[in-house]
């Protein structure tokens, strides 16, 4: 069974579908039975939704950087 602290960990590979299978469904299941580990999963979604949406170019202010960090450390 996956700990909330590894489905902190695994978000991102999640996400990205670059677990393996075996791992994606320990995963899944950890997700359906841990809810603040959902909403967790939802702010990472929507945070890089988010992120993939600013053009490359654009120059980001060091204060939202902070806040952004701050907010992805929150779960």
């Amino acid at each position: 069974m996956i700990t909330c602290r590894e489905a902190a960990d695994l978000v991102t590979e999640y996400l990205e579908g670059t677990m393996s299978p075996g791992r994606r469904l320990a995963m899944w299941l950890h997700l359906m039975l841990c809810k603040s580990c959902r909403v967790h999963l939802a702010k990472m979604r929507t945070m890089i939704d988010s992120l993939g949406a600013i053009p490359p170019e654009t120059e980001v202010p060091p204060e939202f950087l902070e806040r952004l960090t701050a907010l992805s450390q929150e779960s």
